[in-house]
């Protein structure tokens, strides 16, 4: 017993601490490198189409820095036509503040790359609260693929690009203190070879021009909707009220068309259905019902 005690009095603690805190760090690193990433990839991938009716594909998924994971090739499409693409995605980031653990916080930080462009945003829930923060630039329209969302009422080439803003605050505990904004830039759009209902109608060259929503409570509700193009001037009014899954939310939107004599001449037997235009040359066209079965009058 002595011994020992003497030879715990002459170590070198410094240099214990040392080791340990060495050995500490290299034990984190081996961990974190043989992380199971793969499984993390399958489990992501599951936890989306397990919302919906979605088809996700991740190429790979890997460490970023210390706190967070790089996922590479994101493209989520409908589960039964895979050829219809939601979203393809180039990059995520996403990454965790070990700092706000401690507070009772999740905080989360991400970049998304992606059509050319990128994004970047946090998300942070505490408790039911969630916050939701972005803004976007240089989205290229074209690398979309609008084609494959209008396939079923025609065809259609966009390009131009795309910026903006979204931020939400959510409590689905105390729904009267939601609120929110959506706000869209559009520059150099162009809509070229669009037939719509077998119809060919002229190019749309569109000027600069900004789309904005607001959020309170459970409806988003259009702030702001003018663009205007050498073919057809639009404008919007109305609100979407959301429902827990999203494809059962109700839409009111109240679309005000003018379109130039070549565009309504092109539209021929499509406009026969509107009613007659306002005294600016303006036919308004209501839509109402759910994202997923929309009616006109």
């Amino acid at each position: 017993m002595r011994r020992l005690l003497g030879w715990l009095k002459n170590l070198n603690w410094r240099h214990v601490a040392g080791y340990g805190a060495l050995f500490a760090v290299l034990f984190f690193i081996f961990l974190y490198l043989t992380f199971p990433f793969n499984a993390i990839r399958d489990t992501i991938a599951k936890q989306i189409e397990s919302r919906g009716n979605l088809r996700v594909i991740i190429d790979d998924i890997s460490p970023f820095r210390l706190t967070g994971i790089r996922i590479k090739g994101l493209k989520l499409s409908d589960a039964a036509d895979p050829t219809q693409v939601y979203l393809n995605l180039n990059e995520v980031r996403v990454r965790v503040r070990p700092t706000q653990l401690l507070l009772g916080r999740v905080w989360l930080d991400f970049d998304v790359y992606a059509y050319d462009g990128g994004a970047a945003g946090s998300y942070c829930k505490r408790g039911p609260v969630s916050d939701v923060a972005l803004n976007f630039v240089g989205l290229r329209l074209a690398k979309y693929g609008m084609r494959e969302v209008v396939r079923k009422f025609g065809s259609m080439d966009l390009d131009g690009m795309l910026s903006g803003q979204f931020e939400l605050h959510y409590n689905p505990a105390v729904r009267r203190n939601n609120s929110g904004l959506l706000s869209l830039s559009v520059d150099k759009m162009k809509a070229s070879h669009i037939v719509i209902l077998n119809n060919k109608l002229p190019d749309l060259v569109f000027e600069p021009g900004k789309i904005s929503f607001k959020m309170q409570n459970q409806a988003f509700s259009v702030d702001q909707f003018n663009l205007k193009s050498n073919n057809l001037e639009m404008t919007m009014t109305g609100r979407v009220t959301l429902a827990d899954i999203f494809r059962n939310s109700r839409v009111f939107l109240n679309l005000r068309l003018k379109p130039s004599d070549e565009m309504e001449s092109a539209l021929g037997i499509i406009m026969m259905g509107v009613k007659q235009p306002d005294a600016n040359g303006f036919y308004t066209i209501s839509l109402n019902g759910t994202p997923g079965n929309m009616h006109t009058r």
